[in-house]
C-alpha cells in the first residue's frame, strides 16, 4: 500500500513539474518566437590607439550599427549588420590625422531567458572592415582588415507592443595589425532597438 502511494505521489509530483515547465516554455516562447529582425544600436566607442606625446588625441566618438537578423529560437539569433566606428584623431600645431573604420559585421547570438520578457545574451563573429588614414603622408590611405567581435548584453521585450525589443549591448572588436595601417580594439557600449517581424 506504501509502495503505490509512494508511486502515486512520485507520479503526481512528475506530472505537476512537468506542466510547469511547459507552461514556462510556453511563456518563454511567447516572449521570444522565431523570426526575422531589423534594429540599430546607438552608443559611444573607445579606441585603445597608442597615444603620442607630440600630439593631442580623440580615441572616442559616437557609434552606431544598424542591423538585420533572425531569431532561430529563444536561445539563437543571428545577424549582419553595418558599423561604422569613430574616427581616431591626432592634432599638433602642424597636422591632424584621421582614422576612420566603418563595414560589415556579423553575428551569433547564445541567449539565456532569465524572466518575463528578459534575456541575457553571449554574441560573437567578425567583422570585415575598411580602414581609412588621411593626414599622415600626402594620399589617403586604406586598406581592408577582417577582425573578430564578442561580447553580450540583456535583451528586453515588450509583450504589450508586438515584437519590440529594446538591448542593452556591449561588443569588443579585436585589434588587428595592418600592412599599412593597425585597427585597434575598440570597446562599442549601446542602447539598441528592434522590431520582429
Amino acid at each position: 500500500m506504501k509502495k503505490n502511494l509512494l508511486f502515486i505521489v512520485l507520479l503526481l509530483s512528475t506530472s505537476m513539474l512537468a506542466a510547469a515547465e511547459q507552461a514556462n516554455a510556453n511563456s518563454r516562447d511567447s516572449y521570444y518566437s522565431s523570426g526575422y529582425y531589423l534594429g540599430i544600436n546607438l552608443g559611444q566607442a573607445h579606441a585603445d590607439f597608442p597615444k603620442s606625446p607630440n600630439y593631442q588625441s580623440k580615441m572616442d566618438g559616437f557609434t552606431g550599427r544598424a542591423y538585420i537578423g533572425y531569431n532561430v529560437n529563444a536561445y539563437m539569433a543571428l545577424d549582419v549588420g553595418y558599423l561604422l566606428l569613430p574616427t581616431v584623431r591626432y592634432n599638433s600645431p602642424s597636422n591632424t590625422i584621421k582614422i576612420s573604420n566603418s563595414g560589415f559585421n556579423f553575428n551569433l547570438k547564445i541567449k539565456y531567458p532569465i524572466g518575463e520578457g528578459f534575456a541575457l545574451y553571449g554574441q560573437g563573429g567578425a567583422a570585415i572592415l575598411r580602414l581609412s588614414e588621411k593626414g599622415a603622408q600626402p594620399d589617403i590611405v586604406t586598406q581592408n582588415a577582417t577582425t573578430l567581435t564578442y561580447g553580450g548584453g540583456l535583451d528586453y521585450v515588450f509583450a504589450d507592443v508586438g515584437g519590440l525589443h529594446t538591448t542593452l549591448d556591449y561588443q569588443r572588436i579585436a585589434k588587428k595589425s595592418g600592412q599599412d595601417i593597425d585597427l585597434p580594439n575598440y570597446d562599442f557600449y549601446s542602447f539598441g532597438i528592434y522590431y520582429q517581424f
